[in-house]
């Protein structure tokens, strides 16, 4: 008597597990199986985009970038539920697949077609291909894609909407770091298919697309005196007191550095000019054999079209300059009026 009540709560209780089990997999399964709809049926359809190919121009608010996203893992499968509809004059209708896309991002309040990526960016995502549309949007007539092949039932097939993008990042604020990062995880948009454009949409995607995570360089803008010219008038010269060693009328050149970032770093700052005619280490003049100018940083001679290294903190930084008319021949009697240029180039080490 004791061993048959065991068995019998034993096989009732396998029973109701069988039960809920098949229960739980049917719900499943209806969840993505809706007639005239397609879906992700291995759940897979996973991409990740990383932007590459383009650089912003410029780090200042409203600035943007225009990225040619196509993905590496190219189409993905799904598995479509077709039942034909009828056009309602006897024949039915062409079966197409239509695509509808949807984004958790927010619109960007500056508008023109863009999301809300992060406080640093906006985004604008343009699928390419089947009449593509900006993200998120829903079918417009005619933008189907054709699967007349199609058979009633279950059909796999290959899907490739949103696989090729036009992506366009936009700056909302100044960029003060030298880049701006494009957080991870971020899902951009998600497709669903319908087979006719009334249908009702799946509630299980076919793809997703997430930003993969990663830092974007921007351009550092660095200016020496505002860009300004530096004129330096030596006045009215005596010949005769002019040296070889640069030792008289000496005028200094103050150089104020500024740039667009508050970055602390290392740069160099390259002279470029012609070299004197009887020496290599003065800029040329327009009385090329017999007046150069002597260029110093730091009491050391500066050669044309050599450099000096110095520091920006926090994006600026100054130096001084002494600069001196050298003769080649003290014993050469020089008359009128000479001129010399050079162009001061800076460079981030």
């Amino acid at each position: 008597m004791i061993y048959s009540i065991k068995k019998i709560l034993t096989v009732t209780k396998t029973i109701f597990i069988l039960t809920l089990l098949n229960f739980l997999f049917l719900q499943n399964s209806i969840a993505a199986d809706i007639e005239n709809t397609c879906w992700d049926y291995k759940e897979s359809n996973i991409f990740n985009v990383t932007l590459s190919g383009s650089s912003f121009t410029n780090s200042k608010a409203n600035s943007s970038v225009l990225y040619n996203y196509r993905s590496p893992q190219g189409p993905y499968p799904i598995v479509c539920r077709f039942k034909p509809e009828s056009s309602g004059s006897g024949s039915y209708m062409y079966p197409m697949v239509y695509y509808n896309t949807r984004s958790s991002l927010p619109k960007s309040e500056y508008g023109n077609g863009f999301l809300k990526l992060s406080d640093d960016l906006d985004i604008k995502i343009q699928t390419t291909g089947f009449n593509g549309a900006t993200i998120p949007h829903t079918p417009t007539s005619g933008s189907g894609r054709d699967v007349g092949s199609l058979r009633e039932g279950l059909n796999f097939l290959n899907g490739s909407y949103g696989v090729e993008q036009l992506i366009t990042l936009r700056l909302r604020k100044d960029q003060l770091n030298g880049f701006v990062n494009v957080p991870p995880g971020i899902e951009l948009f998600s497709v669903y298919d319908s087979i006719y454009i009334f249908s009702s949409l799946n509630n299980s995607t076919s793809a997703k697309f997430y930003t993969t995570g990663q830092t974007i360089l921007l351009p550092i803008i660095c200016q020496i005196n505002n860009n300004q010219d530096i004129n330096i008038d030596f006045g009215d010269i005596d010949n005769t007191r002019i040296t070889q060693t640069g030792d008289s009328y000496i005028k200094t050149i103050p150089l104020l550095y500024s740039c667009n970032t508050s970055i602390s770093q290392d740069i160099k700052v390259t002279i470029i000019a012609n070299p004197a005619s009887f020496s290599s280490d003065l800029v040329s003049t327009s009385l090329r054999d017999d007046i150069g100018i002597m260029i110093k940083y730091n009491g050391l001679i500066v050669k044309p079209n050599t450099s000096f290294n110095t520091v920006l903190t926090n994006g600026t930084g100054q130096d001084v300059l002494e600069v001196a008319p050298v003769i080649n021949d003290p014993n050469k009697s020089i008359t009128g009026e000479f001129t010399a240029s050079a162009t001061l180039v800076m460079t981030i080490l």
